[in-house]
């Protein structure tokens, strides 16, 4: 079975060869494969960073300026 970055990459390659309802289909194809490895990197982002402080950096202001 190829990755989905292998099928993307023969649909690639025959995109020149194809027309009409053949290339609309093939570039469907190609987004929702694309769409389908975004969004498995944004979960997995989304884990990495989930036990990360959410606030920004602290300004320690003493005194007057």
């Amino acid at each position: 079975m190829a990755t989905n970055t292998q099928r993307i990459l023969d649909l690639a390659a025959a995109a020149p060869a194809s027309d009409g309802e053949d290339l609309l289909l093939l570039l469907r194809e190609a987004s929702e494969l694309y769409q389908e490895g975004f969004e498995v990197l944004r979960r997995t982002m989304a884990g990495r960073f989930s036990g990360l402080s959410t606030e920004g950096p602290r300004s320690s202001r003493t005194g007057t300026q």
